[in-house]
């Protein structure tokens, strides 16, 4: 019987090396399949990324696994670092090119992007050139380029609760603006 991913994590950090060795290989499947099961329904997404990702989760994992509660539950805590590795990768310049657009739908705090997503991303890429001017910079370096709030704070030579403000305030006015926009349909 395969043992669970949380005894293999607490024996591996006792020094045993095959439970170590056992909790990768079941890592490496297991954040496979979750990037199959999130990305499949983005509009050309790169299969051969799956290893780079998943590559990024192992090292993740390897650097932090023994500062992890073994008293939570591990999966929540898995399942975070291969999306936020996901995120990553997607925030990257060429990677956004690719997706024609489709990074936007993390605006949305959304896994997986519907089939229709390049129209949504055209139509949402539309409502971003309505916001104002600061706005829109703040949220394109934010949400499209993947710069830091301190990053864009001292690019546009603001404070940094200042552009966290401004973006708060630019998600806020899309939403208003998509809502209008659905209405006038």
């Amino acid at each position: 019987m395969q043992q669970d991913p949380l005894t293999l994590l607490i024996k591996a950090n006792e020094g045993d090396k095959l439970s170590y060795e056992k909790l990768l290989l079941w890592l490496d499947e297991h954040s496979h399949a979750q990037l199959k099961k999130g990305l499949s329904r983005y509009y050309n997404f790169p299969r051969e990324a799956f290893d780079d990702i998943t590559q990024d989760v192992l090292i993740t994992f390897h650097h932090s696994h023994q500062t992890f509660d073994t008293k939570r539950p591990l999966l929540p805590w898995i399942n975070s670092i291969i999306r936020h590795k996901m995120i990553d990768f997607m925030r990257r310049k060429d990677f956004v090119v690719m997706m024609n657009g489709a990074d936007i739908e993390i605006l949305k705090g959304s896994w997986i992007i519907e089939d229709e997503a390049t129209d949504e991303a055209d139509e949402l890429l539309k409502l971003i050139e309505e916001l104002p001017q600061q706005q829109y910079e703040v949220l394109k370096l934010a949400k499209i380029e993947g710069y830091s709030s301190k990053e864009i704070a001292k690019e546009l030579n603001l404070s940094d609760s200042n552009v966290k403000v401004i973006l708060h305030r630019a998600v806020k006015q899309l939403k208003k603006l998509a809502s209008l926009g659905k209405t006038k349909k």
